[in-house]
């Protein structure tokens, strides 16, 4: 029950109880005077009809007047018994009624009782006593009076208190509006938003208010800050560590979203390959080496200022796109790039290979780099290398291989243990692997995009729920699903069926990237998600809508990419993007976990960035099942 209700009720009730004694009094008060001027009238009345009957008593009572003024007097109704004696005590006259009043209700007058006192007065001729007059007070019309007043009473009680009541909670809503509001400000936190509460009347509550505004402005330059470190670091994360340059992943991102654009035709790609890398470093030393590339690195920036996207693919390759080039332009772009390096080079030798491609909207890019791949392999004289150049049907002699063999029969699986910071199991992830005709191993990066363009992820899927569900009868186990079950939340909604009573024990994991692309299928996958007890968001901290997938689906925990955490250790900063993106998702109650710890040290690390756990199969492989 709120505190309003609470107050409200408390009041009410107070209330309440003050009308009731209020009621009680006023009827016994007025009873009590009720009761007094019955008897005060009764005796005046007494006094009154023993004068009156004087002059009718003589030597002897004349009973019928004397009939008649009792009868004058007991048709008024105030009396239940008038009654003249003479001196022997022989009644002359005598009237009774001791009928109660219809109108009002016998516990009325059970609870208001009226006790009036009789009267009486001596029939006098002033020398001698005649006889005497005794009259009885009829409460009837004093319990119709109090009645009717009680009633008028408990009316207008009725109505003030209902009136006051009201009152009373629309003031203690005005009391405990700035609490309400303070309230709903801190639960805002968690979205992001921080604006300042407005000044109360309320003296009491106005320090609450101030400190409460304090720690809202406090807080809104952490987030701010630490969301301005995370993007900052999210940016560099892009960047090649040595060369300044776009990293490889960076790289392949624009590229691609060059290729799903507008434009008919784009010009040419070219690729600048570093021979020989191990030996350079062994014969000139590593800091020449990374002087040279990151001067050469400058030079093709500032060379090629039409460059669209321009990157270090890794330690021995750089690409950039340049649009609006033709095969006589790109040739020459070559030309001049082999002749920078020749400039720069810290020794007097061939050092790099550079060949360039055509590149067209729609496009795929792995066509383009596959000719590339081929130029520089094969050590092709003209740097030009046509669309005729495509490595010769391996796409699809690859799609169609993975699709012969995949199937139970040839799909195994292994399983990974996800540790707390004390190494200690949390649940057991499950990993596939599938075998060729041989039983050579074939990997999931190598037929999980296959199976995409097959649209058979959807099995892939099945086949991994049931053996979780297998699995997860001795110990906890998670279960990556693909991003068939987030494109298609109908199938999510089946595999969550099918784990059923067993979904305490069972983690799924889904992609944040997977996860971002199915946009316009959020609304249902909320519905599903929040109901599930246990699911982790893997592969993330590389796109900037984590904080708000975290927001919104509320997973039990995240999984920080690898990349990540590589990119945040070599910066070497006290305040890395792993720790500021901890503390982020910390305050949304969130857990951290590492994904790919490869050794003890990054481990070690790791922990000390204020992560809640991790996995990797250097340190927590288990035997393949």
């Amino acid at each position: 029950m709120t505190l309003r209700s609470q107050l409200a009720i408390a009041v009410s009730t107070l209330l309440f109880l003050i009308f009731v004694l209020l009621a009680v009094f006023d009827a016994r008060q007025s009873r009590d005077y009720l009761d007094y001027q019955l008897s005060r009238t009764a005796q005046d009345t007494a006094n009154s009809l023993s004068l009156s009957v004087q002059s009718a008593w003589q030597d002897a009572p004349d009973i019928a007047i004397l009939t008649s003024q009792v009868d004058a007097l007991f048709t008024q109704g105030l009396y239940q018994e008038v009654l003249i004696q003479d001196n022997a005590g022989k009644a002359l006259v005598q009237r009774a009624n001791s009928e109660n009043t219809p109108e009002v209700p016998e516990w009325f007058e059970s609870l208001y009782a009226l006790a009036p006192a009789a009267a009486s007065a001596e029939i006098s001729d002033g020398w001698r006593i005649m006889g005497s007059v005794s009259i009885t007070p009829h409460p009837g019309l004093a319990y119709q009076n109090l009645w009717g007043r009680f009633q008028q009473v408990a009316v207008g009680l009725a109505l003030g208190g209902s009136l006051a009541i009201v009152l009373v909670f629309s003031l203690i809503g005005r009391l405990l509006a700035p609490l309400e509001r303070i309230r709903r400000q801190t639960d805002s936190w968690a979205v992001g938003d921080f604006n300042s509460l407005p000044q109360t009347e309320i003296v009491e509550v106005q320090p609450l208010i101030d400190s409460h505004n304090r720690t809202n402005a406090a807080l809104s330059g952490l987030i701010t800050g630490l969301q301005d470190d995370l993007e900052l670091a999210r940016r560099t994360n892009e960047l090649d560590a040595v060369s300044g340059l776009l990293n490889r992943e960076a790289f392949v991102r624009q590229i691609e979203s060059v290729l799903q654009g507008d434009e008919a035709a784009l010009g040419a790609m070219i690729m600048v390959r570093l021979k020989s890398l191990n030996e350079l470093n062994e014969s000139i030393g590593r800091a020449l080496v990374d002087e040279f590339i990151v001067n050469l690195s400058h030079a093709m920036s500032d060379m090629t200022p039409r460059a669209q996207v321009l990157g270090r693919m890794n330690g021995s390759d750089w690409s950039l796109m340049v649009p609006g080039l033709d095969e006589e332009q790109a040739s020459e772009y070559c030309g001049r790039i082999q002749w920078l390096c020749e400039k720069l080079a810290p020794v007097q030798e061939e050092l790099i290979q550079v060949v360039a491609t055509p590149v067209r909207t729609g496009m795929p890019l792995s066509d383009i780099l596959g000719r590339l791949d081929r130029g520089l392999m094969e050590g092709l004289k003209d740097a030009w290398v046509p669309e005729a150049k495509q490595m010769p049907g391996w796409r699809m002699n690859w799609r169609r291989h993975v699709g012969e063999v995949f199937g139970p029969k040839n799909l195994s699986f292994r399983s990974m243990a996800v540790v707390d910071r004390e190494k200690q199991p949390i649940y057991n992830l499950l990993l596939t692997q599938l075998s060729g005709p041989e039983g050579e191993p074939i990997g999931a990066p190598s037929f999980i995009p296959v199976l995409a363009k097959l649209d058979r992820l959807s099995e892939l899927d099945e086949m991994a729920v049931q053996e979780v569900c297998k699995r997860a009868q001795q110990r906890p186990q998670g279960v990556t699903l693909s991003a068939d079950a987030i494109q298609h939340p109908d199938r999510l909604e089946r595999y969550v069926t099918l784990i059923g009573d067993q979904a305490a024990k069972i983690t799924i994991e889904l992609s944040e990237a997977d996860l971002v692309a199915a946009k316009p299928m959020w609304g249902t996958l909320e519905r599903i998600l929040r109901a599930y007890p246990s699911w982790v968001l893997k592969h993330a901290g590389l796109h900037s809508e984590t904080l708000d997938l975290v927001r919104r689906f509320a997973p039990t925990a995240v999984k920080l990419d690898n990349a990540l955490i590589r990119t945040s250790m070599n910066q070497g900063a006290e305040k890395s993007v792993v720790r500021t993106t901890s503390h982020l998702l910390h305050s949304l109650q969130c857990k951290v976990l590492a994904e790919g710890i490869s050794e003890s040290n990054t481990w070690d690390w790791v922990m000390l960035q204020g992560l809640d756990g991790g996995q990797g199969l250097f340190l927590f492989e288990d035997p393949v099942q």
